[in-house]
């Protein structure tokens, strides 16, 4: 399928949306109104290596560079007993929550942002002004959307741990790792019937704010979100290359053995109450596809594994040297299958480089094990870091474990595997 382009042609400050939620919802845009453009970060740590990522990317988002993109920056402080950082640019407003809450940077933030798009963003995640631009562009598109580059679906009502990077896939979730929605749609979050929800999200251990989001638009919206592939090298993203280095300084809420369980219990809790069921989350497959400097985008069906993996080109030793090893994880020593490999599962921490070493040396166990079995690899692929892997080209509970020195095949489950068995990517070879 030919891609449908779409460019920053000049979009009227007029535009209007009907909706419903029991009655009409409707998105105004007047030239007699200059919208404002707001990023929204969420804040409590004032320990370990986040508060340096904080202020080191709410110093750039307040600078002069990015002023013809950003107008407003609201910093959502939940830690109540703590002082928020001092110091902060005259651009940033703090807003001081009364409890920790993820609600709050849905709850809070309409009485201070001024209508317009808003950008929220993990405090561990610093966009380049092509990726802000680029959203924005999206944005003006498609107003009654959600837009984001991060997404997730649902099989039913279950919910699917897969970035859908390394094949094309439906997704009915954008998450706020990087978000924009117009001021109008995540006002949705606060209406007065979801009380019960918001206090559901405080008590769930899920961290599923994003999920009632969601639900909430498409459900007043009849869309689904839209995904968008930032340009490249537009994210520098600590949380991924810096955080496997020093977890006890800068784990984050998304670091929980049992999130699957967590958040398909969320999932099915929110779609059983009364109003949303599963069409309110519906799918699209489209992919907003960013030109280099992001003034356009084309909307395409499939975007490649390489082109998901350029939007973040900044690796550890850019974001973080202090914390790289002596042995330099990055890949570019790598030939062959390693390369490869390494395009797929990029090596984070000593983990993944033991887990790709055993890949290219170990054989299958028994006599004349293969070394590289080919069926082996191509699952590997998509279970990156996994020592229990599932043979994706069948259905039920098939694969390999490695033992220490082989890779050993085991049929119909494995008492060390089983309870991983949730983790098997949702596609078949």
């Amino acid at each position: 399928m030919p891609p449908r382009r779409r460019t920053r042609a000049f979009v009227g400050v007029v535009f209007a949306v009907c909706a419903l939620w029991g009655s009409t919802l409707l998105w105004r845009r007047s030239e007699a109104v200059e919208e404002k453009r707001t990023v929204v970060l969420t804040a409590y740590e004032t320990q370990g290596l986040r508060p340096a990522w904080l202020r080191q990317i709410v110093e750039q988002y307040a600078s002069d560079d990015y002023a013809d993109l950003i107008d407003a920056i609201l910093l959502v402080w939940n830690a109540p007993e703590e002082e928020p950082p001092s110091d902060l640019p005259a651009k940033v407003q703090v807003i001081r929550a009364a409890a920790n809450s993820l609600n709050n940077r849905w709850l809070l933030t309409p009485e201070y942002a001024q209508p317009g798009p808003v950008i929220v963003l993990d405090n561990d995640l610093l966009l380049s002004k092509s990726g802000i631009r680029c959203l924005q562009a999206v944005q003006r598109d498609h107003p009654d959307r959600l837009i984001g580059p991060y997404v997730r679906r649902r099989e039913d009502a279950i919910y699917v741990l897969d970035e859908l990077m390394s094949r094309s896939s439906p997704y009915n979730f954008v998450l706020p790792r990087a978000l924009i929605g117009h001021t109008e749609l995540l006002d949705l979050y606060r209406n007065p019937e979801l009380a019960q929800l918001h206090a559901y999200v405080d008590e769930q251990e899920a961290h599923c704010d994003d999920l009632l989001l969601n639900l909430a638009v498409s459900n007043t919206t009849g869309v689904a979100p839209l995904r968008v592939a930032l340009p490249p090298s537009s994210v520098r993203d600590f949380a991924t290359y810096c955080s496997p280095l020093d977890r006890a300084q800068s784990a984050g809420l998304a670091d929980q053995t049992d999130r699957w369980k967590y958040r398909t219990e969320c999932l099915q809790h929110l779609l059983s109450q009364a109003g949303f069921s599963t069409e309110s989350s519906p799918e699209d497959e489209d992919v907003a596809l960013c030109s280099q400097d992001g003034e356009s985008y084309d909307l395409v069906s499939e975007v490649g594994l390489p082109r998901w993996r350029s939007m973040s080109t900044a690796r550890a030793i850019d974001l973080c040297p202090e914390l790289v090893p002596e042995r330099d994880l990055a890949a570019e020593s790598r030939l062959g299958l390693g390369r490869e490999l390494v395009e797929y599962c990029p090596e984070l921490d000593p983990g993944t480089t033991e887990w790709i070493d055993a890949l290219i040396d170990k054989p299958l166990c028994g006599d004349g094990g293969a070394i590289q079995d080919p069926h082996l690899l191509a699952s590997a692929k998509h279970q990156c870091g996994a020592w229990c892997m599932w043979d994706l080209r069948v259905r039920g509970k098939t694969g390999w474990r490695l033992t220490g020195s082989c890779f050993e095949r085991f049929e119909g489950g494995h008492p060390e595997c089983d309870k991983w068995f949730y983790q098997r990517p949702h596609m078949h070879l």
